[in-house]
């Protein structure tokens, strides 16, 4: 396989059940490392994290979601989704990035670029001075209540810091009331459902429901209607995609010869 890039918005796929030294497991190897002579408990200890720090194994999680790659790889197959979170996302794209400025002051662009290093690739949202930036939209009221830094954001926001050589990052949610196209969207899917009648009862309080909810988006306030998480770039945890990298590259070729 010539050219493995993982994109940044999978890197959490490519990261699960990541086996890895953790700091102090480093120091406990590299000071019995420096040791003439090990006890046997101390050696069986040496052996064990040797053998973690140079695993090759993956997760079953990671092993399925190469298959994926290598059916995309081999034969052009791709599974799409397309949700109606992702629609509203795309709809508003431009309207998050208004809001955020709005919030936070400063001129923000849609970014364009896509860049790739030899084991990434990716296209981020914003990019500043001093930030990389994504702004997501959330589907409703209780997903943006809910929204938190997730394991998935971590790991790509990682990637786009790699990618652009800029330390900090800002994930950002905001939260917007329908487009109507999709509030009619909503409407029509219950009207069948209800066997095309507009006067069963249900149906109508369920019409009322789906207006009412966005009408409480649409009266709060801006600020309210912004969350945000930062973080900074890990020198370790690109050391951990890089060593994901060749482990999932030597399985690919491994196991399905390419």
């Amino acid at each position: 396989m010539k050219d493995l890039l993982f994109r940044c918005s999978r890197l959490s796929d490519l990261m699960t059940g990541l086996i890895w030294l953790t700091e102090n497991q480093k120091q406990l190897l590299a000071k019995m490392s420096e040791k003439d002579k090990l006890t046997e408990a101390q050696a069986i200890e040496y052996g064990k994290l040797l053998e973690k720090k140079n695993s090759k194994e993956l997760s079953e999680s990671v092993k399925n979601f190469l298959i994926d790659i290598y059916l995309e790889y081999h034969y052009g197959y791709r599974e799409e989704v397309f949700t109606s979170s992702m629609k509203k996302g795309l709809l508003l794209e431009s309207q998050a990035i208004t809001l955020t400025q709005q919030v936070l002051g400063g001129l923000r662009l849609k970014n364009k670029a896509r860049k790739q290093n030899e084991y990434i690739i990716g296209t981020c949202d914003v990019v500043l001075a001093n930030h990389i930036e994504d702004v997501k939209v959330c589907e409703n009221l209780k997903t943006f209540f809910k929204a938190d830094l997730s394991k998935d954001y971590m790991w790509q926001g990682q990637g786009y810091m790699w990618l652009w050589g800029i330390p900090n990052y800002r994930l950002i949610y905001t939260l917007f009331p329908d487009p109507e196209e999709m509030i009619l969207d909503q409407e029509k899917s219950l009207y069948f459902k209800f066997g095309c009648n507009e006067e069963n009862p249900d149906y109508k309080r369920l019409c009322y429901q789906i207006r009412k909810n966005n009408e409480i988006i649409e009266k709060m306030p801006l600020d309210d209607r912004i969350k945000i998480f930062e973080f900074q770039l890990e020198e370790e945890k690109i050391e951990q995609i890089k060593s994901q990298h060749a482990r999932a590259k030597e399985y690919l070729i491994h196991n399905f010869k390419i």
